[in-house]
């Protein structure tokens, strides 16, 4: 490059230097060429490549998201599903309250929770 200036100016000089060598912008394409050159690299038969790669990492990302988002719906379905038991349970309870009033006085409820996931409701123990 025969540039010439300020040496302020060398950094702003740098990201436009048609001379310096960089690399492809396609994730997974490993090619490096001045910047004068990218253009013939991104163009022509190189085109179907780089759509190839750009395709992969769609598909990467889009596995990636999947994942993310069942995890994400298997997280909100057991919550929904201890919900689901803790409202049979307050039924049951409530109907035995109801049938048998007097059979409660000085009585504890408590919740039986898994050991190894203390938010994780199994049931309760009078």
């Amino acid at each position: 490059c025969d540039w010439k200036g300020p040496l302020k100016d060398l950094k702003n000089h740098e990201d436009v230097c048609d001379f310096k060598v960089i690399t492809c912008m396609i994730d997974g394409c490993d090619h490096a060429c001045k910047r004068k050159d990218m253009a013939g690299h991104l163009s022509g038969a190189g085109m179907v490549v780089h759509m190839n790669l750009m395709n992969r990492g769609y598909e990467r990302k889009m596995k990636a998201m999947e994942k993310s988002i069942r995890a994400d719906c298997d997280k909100k379905l057991k919550l929904m599903e201890s919900g689901m038991l803790h409202a049979r349970y307050v039924s049951e309870c409530r109907g035995w309250i109801e049938h048998r009033p007097d059979a409660l006085f000085d009585f504890s409820i408590y919740p039986i929770r898994n050991k190894s996931n203390r938010r994780q409701f199994l049931g309760l123990l009078c």
